[in-house]
């Protein structure tokens, strides 16, 4: 036989050999291309199949990396395995089927929340006891979230932050300021009034590598320095001077590595069991204001676990227990609190006694009031200063040192808050081995580069790592809320979350310090991005954009020894997903995702049941049954996305002195209350389950005036939340200051400036010119204010002041029925900047409506009776008349009931309004209301212009134009509309004085000129 006739015999059995095989890899390609065409994975795929093998047994299937980022399931896992069992069934008979992305089983990429509890992986569940121990406990809450996330210890920090940059000497944001924010700020206005808060109220403790408080005032009081006239004192005669260092604040600023917590001591006493000694630390407060307080002590060999705060506050007196045998010479934070300015010893000040149920010792250090300002200088690396980091580290970055050396320091000017976490950290008593990862050449890199490290010092010395050192705090899990870059015209973006299998690149070591297997966080980053794409597709009736599961080496997954995500939300760079992000509605709806996702994590690695915390009550209301009791009324609001969150019973917190009080538990939806006279109490109402407590109802108030019998209902019709509008023309896109600018939920952290940038041909060169999207920095360290959801008591207040009594409700209660219009002869309807606003999403009717059919039914039936009505809102007017589901019915309702027609949408800008003449009734004043941000009430861009209709009068016109800017009538009945917000007038006296006026027509009754009153 020749070689050619041999070399054709051989090729003629391989081919025979190959063909099932080849038959097998086009058949499985298939399906991989299949299930890639599928909506939920276009962002991750295509699949490719890199490698086919059959051996002991067993057929492998290997896919190309992206496979792993496809959220598997065990029916997905199920079905896949049997569909490729059925390709390979005539040429590998009795082969078991594994199939892996890159080198994992795909069947080990099930989170164990989603398996069935028989098959669920012990190398990933919790090493340590799923009973946790107390570290910070409120004893003055009344409610436990046993099913929720009690006395767990969540690690969470937004991204980015205000930073020095060495090579420019200058500080800056480490991202660029687009569509009016950045993302530095942007983050932040999840993380800190949604997530933080959400956490906490399921029982768990949150701690922060970043300054959590908003309050740009900081006091310290000291056993070693004290601010302003603030005074630590002590009593009994116990105390010593601790062996070791304490906090003490010896300077203004602090340069290098200066720790504060190294240059201060501490005083230690014995315990008692009837607590025979105490130091009180009182502050003297610069502003009337919320400020939260921290605490910081020594932890030592005999510390107790259960040290007796006392913080005395103008809404009572809260007590806490602390573990001081964990989280020593660091600031440890109790709670935020209402406190007057000044030295309040009865009303502002925190006490610790030595009384504790074991014996040992209780050690006393610092206490904070506020967040203050930034103190940590930094300045360009003088030569010295790089040899010595060259000889720490030799890639160190020469390219990173500004061109210049200087001696002095500069701050960064700004609330601590707004700063990176290298500088809280140095102010908190971190060591620098954490912060100081490049030597003090790159704050850039030692800012994101600490959070992990940050991680391990709170862990180090706990169950999860006994090896290492550390506060002793057992860390649950370490998440980073971030948003990304990227442009995708007319489409999102959407969600990418990133997770490390390996803390070493070299070592490969797949396990934590206690033992549990890394890939636990997968589990989380796959648990936390599905509660997030699923939440926001169902809530909104769109195919949210699911991108990545990443397995890459960033630090802040890579170093911590606890499971650790990043969440990249969206994309901050693009117009269609900051729609989304820039509304306060999808900030909340995210932000319990990520809570959710959290939770259902931590129940899982414990191997717990959980229940998700309620949403907030909507319709609610308030109103005096008897001489001096008020009954409350409320309803819950069904969660249509989470089954376990209806609430078993209610929190009602009371307000009297400008703090809240700590509730008072009840088990039905409604509640009567004794009241004093002439005293504004204002309530609001937290849903509760074994999950923990909802976010905040709206507040409602009432003051029963002892000068009258007239009683006014005052209903808060303003409930609107948006985002600002945005423009489409072409290819200039964004969200131009000219048009509306939607209302903030209580305040907006996230503004910055004016978008000036709209063409999106415009490219990123750099921060400073990020192209399309580019916007101001004018206001970016402003806190600006929104919709409070607490109108009642700044109307109220006015209407007290007139002698007149009142209550309260919002509409929801109206139309649901929890209260009536019957009895009351005056009708105050706030409507603020209430608007038909789009619904987010596909499909959905639009929200915010000033005069639902329901509400104008009730408003008809009052005015009917011959009831008054006082009517304020930017929107009154043009809502009804051309609003985005306006109709002829209500254009009837504006001139039959409102007796108005629509003068103009624009009806001013610059604010000023007059009274003029009109026969009816003699108003006096000129008055002035917010136009521009600011940080004490929200601003109206453009107010309605209103003309009178059927008999009614212009009392008020605008200064600047003329046109009407609130109507009188009095026929039937009396009614004053007014085309702006009555609660954005000031100062307060002159408000007040606007609103006294508008009584007395309305009333027909002489009021008083100025009544006393408690508030």
């Amino acid at each position: 036989m020749n070689r050619k006739t041999l070399l054709i015999l051989t090729l003629l059995c391989l081919s025979a050999v190959s063909m099932p095989g080849q038959s097998n890899r086009t058949r499985i390609t298939e399906m991989l291309d299949s299930l890639g065409r599928r909506p939920e994975y276009r962002a991750i795929a295509p699949f490719r199949l890199t490698r086919l093998n059959a051996k002991d047994g067993i057929y492998r299937v290997y896919v190309s990396e992206n496979f792993k980022s496809v959220p598997f399931r065990p029916a997905l896992v199920d079905s896949l395995e049997r569909h490729v069992g059925t390709i390979i069934a005539s040429s590998y008979p009795g082969h078991r089927v594994e199939i892996y992305a890159d080198k994992e089983n795909i069947r080990d990429l099930i989170p164990n929340f989603y398996r069935p509890s028989s098959q669920r992986d012990p190398s990933r569940m919790a090493v340590i006891s799923p009973a946790p121990q107390p570290f910070v406990t409120n004893l003055s809450q009344p409610y436990s979230a046993e099913n929720g996330l009690k006395d767990r210890n969540i690690a969470l920090w937004q991204s980015h932050g205000w930073y020095y940059d060495q090579s420019r000497d200058r500080w800056s944001w480490q991202r660029a300021r687009m569509f009016t924010t950045v993302e530095d700020k942007f983050t932040l206005s999840f993380v800190i009034p949604y997530l933080v808060p959400m956490l906490e109220r399921a029982g768990a403790n949150v701690l922060m590598p970043r300054e959590r408080d908003m309050q740009v005032h900081e006091v310290i009081v000291d056993n070693d320095t004290s601010d302003r006239s603030s005074s630590y004192t002590e009593k009994g005669t116990a105390f010593s001077t601790g062996q070791g260092a304490g906090f003490a604040r010896r300077r203004e600023i602090y340069t290098g590595m200066q720790n504060p917590f190294a240059e201060g001591t501490y005083r230690t006493v014995r315990t008692s069991p009837d607590g025979n000694a105490s130091v009180t630390w009182t502050p003297d407060i610069p502003a009337d204001g919320w400020y939260w307080v921290s605490v910081a002590y020594r932890t030592e060999e005999h510390s107790v676990a259960d040290a007796r705060y006392t913080v005395r506050h103008t809404g009572g007196v809260t007590r806490f227990s602390v573990d001081q045998r964990r989280g020593g010479g660091t600031w440890i934070y109790l709670g935020q609190f209402y406190f007057r300015k000044g030295l309040n010893p009865e009303t502002g000040s925190v006490t610790l006694t030595n009384m504790s149920r074991s014996g040992g010792i209780v050690t006393a250090d610092a206490v904070r009031f506020g967040g203050g300002m930034g103190n940590v200088a930094r300045r360009p690396a003088a030569d010295d200063e790089l040899a010595r980091a060259k000889a720490k580290r030799p890639d160190s970055n020469p390219k990173l040192l500004s061109p210049f050396a200087k001696e002095g320091y500069i701050t960064s000017g700004r609330a601590r808050f707004w700063e990176g976490a290298r500088y809280w950290m140095q102010w908190a008593g971190v060591p620098d081995s954490v912060y100081n990862f490049t030597c003090g050449l790159d704050d850039y890199t030692d800012d994101y580069a600490a959070r992990g490290p940050w991680v391990n010092w709170l862990n180090g010395s706990s169950a999860n790592a006994p090896d290492s050192a550390g506060l002793a705090i057992p860390i649950d899990i370490a998440l980073a809320f971030h948003s990304d870059a990227g442009v995708h015209p007319d489409t999102v973006i959407g969600t990418l979350s990133i997770y490390s299998l390996t803390q070493d690149s070299k070592t490969k070591v797949r396990h934590y310090p206690d033992g549990q297997s890394r890939i636990a966080t997968r589990d989380l980053a796959d648990i936390v991005q599905t509660a997030v794409c699923e939440d926001i597709s169902r809530a909104y009736n769109t195919d949210w954009t699911r991108r990545w599961m990443w397995d890459k080496s960033y630090s802040e997954t890579r170093r911590p020894d606890v499971p650790a995500m990043i969440l990249e939300l969206l994309s901050h760079q693009n117009y269609t997903d900051m729609q989304y992000g820039l509304d306060p509605r999808f900030k909340f709806l995210v932000s319990r995702a990520v809570y959710k996702g959290i939770l259902r994590f931590v129940s899982s690695r414990y191997g717990l049941p959980y229940t998700v915390q309620p949403l907030p009550v909507g319709s609610f209301a308030a109103e005096f049954c008897g001489g001096d009791s008020v009954r409350l009324r409320w309803l819950p609001t069904p969660d249509t996305l989470e089954q376990t969150a209806a609430p078993d019973s209610y929190i009602i917190y009371t307000r009297t002195g400008g703090g809240w009080d700590n509730g008072l538990a009840v088990s039905r939806t409604t509640v009567t209350l004794p009241v004093e006279r002439d005293v504004l109490t204002s309530y609001k109402v937290v849903a509760v389950n074994s999950g923990g407590a909802s976010m905040d109802s709206e507040v409602l108030s009432v003051c029963r005036s002892s000068a009258s019998d007239e009683c006014v209902l005052v209903i808060n019709g303003f409930s609107r939340v948006s985002a600002p509008e945005g423009m489409k023309a072409d290819s200039l896109v964004g969200f131009p200051e000219w048009g509306e600018q939607g209302v903030p939920d209580r305040w907006d952290i996230q503004y910055c400036g004016a978008q000036y940038e709209f063409d999106m041909s415009k490219k990123w060169l750099s921060d400073d010119n990020p192209g399309w999207g580019a916007s101001d920095g004018n206001y970016e360290t402003m806190y600006v204010a929104g919709n409070t959801h607490d109108y009642p008591a700044l109307h109220g207040r006015a209407i007290a002041a007139a002698g007149l009594s009142f209550v309260s409700c919002n509409v929801r209660a109206l139309e649901d029925s929890l209260i009536t219009m019957d009895g009351y002869r005056v009708a105050d309807l706030i409507l603020g900047k209430q608007r038909s606003t789009p619904a987010m999403g596909k499909g959905s009717r639009c929200g915010f409506k000033t005069f639902s059919v329901h509400l104008q039914n009730i408003l008809s039936d009052h005015t009917a009776r011959g009831g008054a009505l006082l009517v304020s809102g930017a929107y009154v007017a043009s809502d009804l008349w051309q609003g985005l589901e306006s109709t002829a019915a209500d254009r009837c309702f504006a001139e039959d009931i409102l007796h108005i027609r629509l003068g103009s949408e624009r009806g001013a800008r610059r604010g000023d309004v007059v009274t003029v003449y009109n026969p009816v009734h003699g108003f006096s004043g000129e008055y002035r209301y917010a136009t521009e941000r600011n940080d004490t009430v929200y601003h109206v861009e453009s107010a309605d212009a209103l003309e009178p209709a059927d008999g009614a009068f212009v009392c008020m016109r605008y200064k600047e134009n003329g046109k009407g800017a609130a109507v009188v009538y009095d026929g039937k009945c009396r009614t004053v509309v007014c085309g702006f917000p009555i609660e954005t007038v000031g100062p307060e006296s002159e408000r007040t004085e606007l609103m006294r006026q508008m009584m007395e027509f309305l009333c027909g009754v002489k009021t008083e000129e100025q009544v006393a009153f408690n508030f």
